[in-house]
């Protein structure tokens, strides 16, 4: 057993220092294989009847094939229909992509925005894990814009996070938060979108930063484009939103970061415990964010979190940064020290 360790550990060194990202690609896929430390989603035909009954399944029939990233209307293709727990909780999810693009997505009844925030483990700042993610994101945006503390700054989805607060606090004074659900105590710079929808239209409050953390998963198919496009709206001339979701990575090109073999397509479904979330529903490839930027003149970086838990249990999880096609400067800085960069900013 000693020589066998001492070869492993030989190889390991030698794949990872002489032969790149592909051989520590190969690295995490030995280890994925060899420790098995990622519980595997087990497919619906096989989960028998009587385990089936606490199992939460929200899933419909889909009553409709068209696909708001690509506009394509062609049979939607059935990817996977499996049990998987998250955050536990044991669901049921059927997963259903465009054939055209691979957007990924789901059909259910889902809950109210209010029930589901006011049970999700980030609907409170406890731990300050949302927080400290969107204060690092907010700092982040703010100086790839060359921005002062002065600027415009919205929380969007914010939760009962005290990161409107905290921003105040370190001198962020024009930071704002919004959110839908019920449950928050809003005030003058947190705001309920559920019941004033155009409050920062009729204000005629731009914002120069706009953090989105963990959202866009929870858009139901036929509100990503007024999602998206209500976000844009918002954006100042110099702005720039700056998010975080767990990418569909339907194939190893699609991440630049981590695509070994269980990175990607058929092989992360089986592991892959972010579609098993309660509400989310969206997951999207990097192509398809790029395909909702490109159609409102916008343009997308990517980048990735410099933790090793990412690489280890998370690896499609990217940060996002769109900014307008016509900011020359911001899109340079972009290239520069954001995009297909890993950064040091708070994972969770």
């Amino acid at each position: 057993m000693k020589l066998k360790r001492i070869f492993r550990n030989t190889l390991e060194f030698c794949l990872a220092n002489f032969t790149g990202n592909y051989g520590k690609g190969i690295i995490r896929y030995i280890s994925h294989k060899r420790d098995g430390g990622h519980p595997l989603a087990i497919a619906w035909n096989h989960v028998s009847s009587e385990d089936k009954q606490p199992i939460s399944d929200l899933n419909i029939p889909l009553d409709n094939n068209y696909c708001p990233i690509c506009n394509n209307t062609s049979v939607m293709n059935t990817v996977s229909d499996q049990v998987q727990s998250c955050v536990g909780v044991k669901t049921r999810k059927i997963l259903h992509s465009c054939q055209k693009c691979h957007y990924l997505f789901t059909n259910e009844e889902r809950p109210e925005r209010s029930e589901y925030f006011n049970k999700n483990p980030y609907s409170c700042n406890f731990d300050g894990t949302r927080s400290q993610r969107e204060i690092d994101f907010a700092k982040l945006a703010a100086n790839l814009i060359n921005g002062n503390k002065e600027c415009n700054i919205l929380i969007y989805a914010v939760g009962k996070n005290s990161t409107v607060k905290d921003l105040h606090k370190e001198g962020f004074i024009n930071t704002w938060g919004s959110d839908i659900s019920d449950d928050i105590l809003y005030d003058q710079h947190t705001i309920n979108l559920a019941k004033n929808p155009n409050y920062f239209k009729e204000k005629e409050i731009k914002f120069d930063v706009i953090v989105a953390c963990e959202v866009w998963e929870h858009y139901a198919r036929e509100d990503i484009n007024p999602a998206f496009e209500w976000l844009f709206d918002q954006l100042s001339d110099r702005g720039i939103i700056i998010g975080s979701t767990g990418l569909w990575m339907s194939n190893k090109k699609d991440n630049p970061f981590y695509n070994a073999p269980h990175e990607y397509g058929s092989e992360y479904l089986k592991w892959w415990t972010y579609p098993h979330d309660v509400d989310h529903t969206s997951f999207y490839r990097p192509c398809n964010l790029e395909t909702i930027g490109k159609r409102n003149n916008m343009v997308t970086k990517f980048a990735c979190f410099n933790d090793k838990r990412v690489e280890n249990n998370d690896p499609s999880k990217l940060i996002i940064a769109y900014t307008h096609s016509s900011n020359v400067g911001t899109i340079t800085k972009l290239d520069e020290s954001f995009n297909n960069k890993f950064l040091n900013v708070y994972y969770g």
